[in-house]
This record gives structure tokens, C-alpha cells and sequence, in this order.
């Protein structure tokens, strides 16, 4: 009867080390799953950041290729008046368009 006993308590304290390292893997699963959740979000920052980045660099470009056209002295020349007003049209027209989107 005693070796029965002895069994039970083996069996027991294996049950409670078992406990043990579940309630460890469970907790640094909980740690990990934070973990992923806060690198995550800093990576949405990061990538709100770069569109914006990308978005103010695309308008600088799109500025400085409007001002050569409005700093072109060409206007003397009147023999191109309908494609100058083509231009100012599609300038318009474009900024229409980015009123909208945004």
C-alpha cells in the first residue's frame, strides 16, 4: 500500500509541474502576443509616416513642375496662346481633382 501511495504523490507533483510549465508557456504567449501587438502598431506609424513623406515629396514635385510653367516667359510669344490656355486649363483641372481627394 505504501509503494500505491507514493505513486499517487509522484503523480501528483508531475500534475502540478505540468501545472507549472503551462501556466510559464501560457504567460510568455501573453507576453509575445504584446509584444507583436505594439510592433505592430509602431509599424503603422512608420508606414503613415512614409506615405506622408512620399505624398509632401510627390506635391513639391508636382509645385516645382507647375512653377516652371507659370515662371516660362513664353507668354510674350503669342503664337501659342491655345496651348497655354490648354495648360492653365489642365493646371485647373488638377487642382480640382486634388481638392477632391483630399
Amino acid at each position: 500500500m505504501v509503494e500505491g501511495g507514493n505513486h499517487e504523490v509522484s503523480m501528483q507533483m508531475q500534475a502540478e509541474h505540468l501545472q507549472q510549465i503551462r501556466g510559464d508557456i501560457l504567460g510568455k504567449w501573453s507576453s509575445l502576443q504584446d509584444a507583436a501587438s505594439e510592433k505592430k502598431k509602431d509599424l503603422m506609424q512608420q508606414l503613415r509616416y512614409h506615405k506622408l513623406i512620399r505624398e509632401k515629396d510627390e506635391l513639391i514635385a508636382w509645385i516645382t513642375d507647375y512653377l516652371q510653367i507659370a515662371n516660362d516667359e513664353c507668354y510674350k510669344d503669342t503664337s501659342n496662346l491655345k496651348g497655354k490656355k490648354r495648360q492653365h486649363q489642365d493646371l485647373l483641372e488638377e487642382i480640382d481633382m486634388k481638392e477632391v481627394i483630399d
